[in-house]
Parts: structure tokens; sequence; C-alpha cells
């Protein structure tokens, strides 16, 4: 409400001095703008109004890494309590565990790359996409210290002849990141089957697999690359995450790379619990790329993911940690990545036949 101040005695005499029809006017409109002010502040109350239903959703969390950004943005600023929803983490670091859980009812979304919805599609299993977080890549191949590397300045493909016949260590073996490093491979005019590959799970196993020799490299996401660089278990030797980097058949699967998962049952049956986790994960992503929130944005990953005490240059690596996936991330899965994603599958023979488009997306996670 506006306030009418008096600066001096000579406005208030020629005030006082103005006609009475005037002075009644501006009592009649003082009594309007009273009588509107209930309808104006109505207005942002029924907006913020109290929920009248909270559904409980669990969601699965791979343990601390950054690639749960978006969901610990959307939890730490109040997303997800804003959209009525109750949000439980469920720690799971497998890409085909996560279907199993949603299938099963144990979780209701799943984090994990269009393909780990696309091949359970291919076998009748009703996993739909929800909702896309990365764009761009989030993995990258890192070599063990101990390893020669003579290609290294060449960048790849020339890189992967150092890496023929050694040990590779993926996240879990026929997943996601060894049709990655396969596909290098083939890529560079090698054979996939050169290479023995290793399941060594995530950051928290894969980095002293890697330091301890177990495998001659190594291909996740998350944290783990600058991770390693900063321990001095190795050196980053394919940065999927760099445009342009990588075999054709692995670019072509940019814009949506990391995505929620839900089974299609579930959506039929709760079409607004999943339009509002949605919107808590698409407002997240915009609070997150917005420059002025980075500081806090360090702020809240470094609480949420805590780097050792002891680990070199440890606020520079958190701050290159999150600035890197701060930039990866985006709203809305484009048609063209799926269609990248059926052309990779049938190229390794995983799927039959593609998925369409309007199958595998619901109508949530379009643009």
């Amino acid at each position: 409400m506006r306030k009418i101040i008096v600066t001096n005695a000579d406005t208030l005499g020629r005030a006082v001095e103005r006609p009475k029809i005037f002075a009644a006017g501006c009592r009649l409109a003082l009594a309007m703008a009273l009588a509107a002010l209930p309808n104006l502040t109505a207005i942002p109350a029924r907006a913020e109004a109290p929920c009248t239903n909270v559904a409980t959703v669990r969601v699965q969390e791979w343990t601390g890494d950054i690639i749960n950004i978006v969901p610990w943005i959307a939890d730490a600023k109040g997303l997800f309590k804003k959209h009525c929803l109750d949000v439980k983490f469920v720690t799971l670091v497998s890409g085909p565990g996560s279907i199993t859980a949603l299938v099963s009812g144990s979780i209701e979304f799943a984090n994990g790359a269009p393909d780990s919805t696309i091949r359970p599609r291919s076998k009748g299993v009703d996993i739909r996409v929800t909702s896309n977080m990365y764009v761009g890549q989030w993995s990258a191949l890192v070599a063990g210290k101990q390893l020669a590397l003579p290609h290294l300045d060449e960048g790849y493909p020339a890189v992967m002849k150092d890496l023929a016949g050694k040990k590779i260590g993926v996240t879990v073996l026929a997943g996601t990141t060894e049709a990655y490093v396969r596909s290098a491979f083939e890529g560079a005019g090698i054979g996939a089957t050169s290479a023995t590959y290793v399941a060594v799970g995530g950051v928290s196993t894969a980095v002293p697999a890697l330091t301890a020799g177990l495998v001659d490299a190594a291909i996740t996401g998350g944290v783990f690359p600058e991770l390693a660089e900063a321990l001095g278990a190795g050196r980053i030797v394919l940065d999927y995450r760099k445009k342009g980097v990588g075999p054709e058949t692995v670019q072509a699967l940019r814009g949506a790379t990391l995505c929620w998962n839900a089974y299609g049952p579930y959506v039929d049956k709760n079409p607004e619990v999943v339009a509002a986790f949605t919107q808590a994960n698409n407002e997240a992503i915009a609070w997150i790329q917005n420059p002025q929130n980075r500081n806090e944005l360090y702020r809240v990953i470094g609480e949420r993911m805590p780097l050792a005490i002891s680990l070199p240059n440890r606020e520079e690596t958190l701050k290159r940690i999150v600035d890197i996936h701060a930039g990866l991330l985006g709203v809305g899965v484009p048609r063209e990545s799926i269609a990248g994603w059926n052309r990779y599958l049938l190229s390794l023979k995983q799927i039959p036949s593609p998925i369409p488009y309007d199958e595998l997306v619901w109508k949530t996670g379009r643009p």
C-alpha cells in the first residue's frame, strides 16, 4: 500500500485549501485501494497455499557423486516440497539394478542413460523417460599413471592404440560405459575385443582399482575423472564431456545422456506426481545454471559431496567438478538424441529394432 508523506507545513496548507470535492475524491480512491488490497494479496497466497496432498517418491541416488547435482539442489532449495513431493533418496549404483527396482516398486524414479531404458523396452518392459538432466556426456576415460601413453598428445583416435590389449575398468559389464569404450576402439579402427573389460563400479571403487593397478584404465562419470587426476591416479585420455570428442556414434547421443526414468504403470497411475517431479527437476536445472547462484551451488554440493580434506587443491577441484557438470545440463529430451541412441544400440546389436520416440519419452520429458 502506498504511503502519503507530507514533507512540510506549506504543502499541508495547500492541501487543506483544495476544494472539498478533490478531498472527497482522494478518500474515495483510498477506500477503493484498501478494498482491493485483500484481493491483490490473495493471489500470491493462493500460489503458496499448503499442499493438500503430499506424494512420497523414492529416487535413485549414486553414492556421493556429482551426477546427483539436480536432485540434490531440488531437495536443498525446497523445490520438491514446493511441488508437494516428499523425496526419499535410495542408494543404487547400477543402471540395470535401478531398472529392476523400478519394476519391483522399490523406487519411483531412476537416474540413467537412455540406453538403460531402450534395452528393457525392446524386451517388452514398459520403462519410460520422464525428464532430462544431462545434455552433454558425463564420462571420461582415465589411464592409470603406470601406463605408457606415446600417443596421448595426438588425442583421439590415436590414443586408443595405447589401450589396446589392456584391462579397462567399466562401471558394470554390458552397461553404458563398456559400450562407450568399445565404440571408441571401433571408431579408431581397432577391434573392441582387443581389451579386457572389468567391472569396477563407481568412483569409490574405480579410483582404488586404478591406483592399485588392478586395471590399466577406467571409465565412469561424475567426480571420477577430476578426482583421479587430483590424486595422481591417472590422466584423462578420452573426455566424452567435451563436444566433438570421440567416435561419431557416441557424439550423436548428445542432447539426452542422463535422464529420469519411471515404470509405465506408475506413470499412468500417477501423472500428476510425474509432472510435479519434472517441474522440480527443471526448476533445479535453471537455478544451477544461473551464474548468480554459483557460490551457493559450490556450498551445497560441498556439503552433499564432501571431498577429503587431504585432497590436493580440494577447493579448486570441487569448483572444477561443479562447473563442468553445471554446463552439461538441460531440460527436454530431443528427438534426434533418441534417434541417435536407437542407431547406437542397433549397431551394438543390443536391440532388434528402434523404439519410437513417443513410446519411450513420456510427455513430461518432451521439449
